[in-house]
């Protein structure tokens, strides 16, 4: 049976953000959030959020930056 992520797991991302002004490398976010989610979760879900416009993303592959939308 898959894990059940928590409802309120954007916010807590959004609230890791906001805590980094230069952005954050999901290697350091899913160390955070280790004990919510697994690391390739939030990989969807980071992407699904960059898509819908919840936060948004800059640089690719290990150089992928994740930010507070402007």
């Amino acid at each position: 049976m898959p894990k059940l992520l928590p409802a309120d797991l954007l916010e807590r991302v959004r609230a890791e953000l906001a805590a980094m002004s230069d952005g954050i490398a999901i290697e350091n976010l899913s160390v955070r959030l280790a004990s919510l989610v697994s690391r390739r979760s939030l990989q969807r879900r980071l992407a699904d959020w960059v898509a819908a416009g919840h936060i948004r993303a800059e640089g690719s592959k290990k150089g992928r930056r994740y930010f507070l939308p402007v």
